[in-house]
């Protein structure tokens, strides 16, 4: 069952790869990768000492070329990892490690007309504080990163 699963996702990542490469062929194309990267390090001293230490690591793709006169093609994709460590000497120590989606999209666009789909980042408004849909997102306003859990959907524009 895990075998099926995986040969239909190379499948799927390979027909994307072979759309994406027949665009790329037809005219010019740009593909730009960067990251943002972040660490932090804590100590307490409760009943007994604790060390808290991490890093995260958002990598990030970004694609884009011209179909034709009209109508471009981009693509974004980026992933969420990060490691952590837990030590309380000399009895415990904790390490995990995890990486997830963080955001992804395709889009087809012109100068009247956009449809985007994929795990995209959904915001309310330009306050920092009160927004007035602040409920629909997770963003914390103490967050100098402003990390958020995507939400899976699609755009259409006229």
């Amino acid at each position: 069952m895990k075998r099926a699963a995986t040969s239909r996702q190379a499948t799927g990542h390979g027909a994307l790869l072979l759309l994406v490469l027949a665009f790329a062929g037809t005219s010019a194309a740009t593909f730009d990768f960067n990251g943002r990267a972040s660490s932090w390090l804590g100590a307490s001293r409760d009943s007994s000492y604790r060390l808290l230490a991490g890093i995260r690591y958002l990598p990030e793709a970004r694609f884009s070329t011209a179909i034709s006169e009209q109508f471009g093609f981009d693509a974004e994709a980026s992933a969420n990892g990060f490691v952590t460590a837990d030590a309380r000497p000399p009895d415990s120590a904790r390490l995990e490690a995890r990486i997830k989606p963080y955001r992804g999209f395709v889009r087809l666009s012109s100068s009247q007309f956009e449809a985007r789909a994929g795990l995209q980042k959904i915001n309310f408004g330009s306050a920092t504080m009160l927004r007035p849909l602040m409920w629909f997102d997770r963003v914390d306003p103490r967050d100098p990163l402003e990390l958020t859990e995507g939400v899976y959907g699609l755009l259409g524009r006229y």
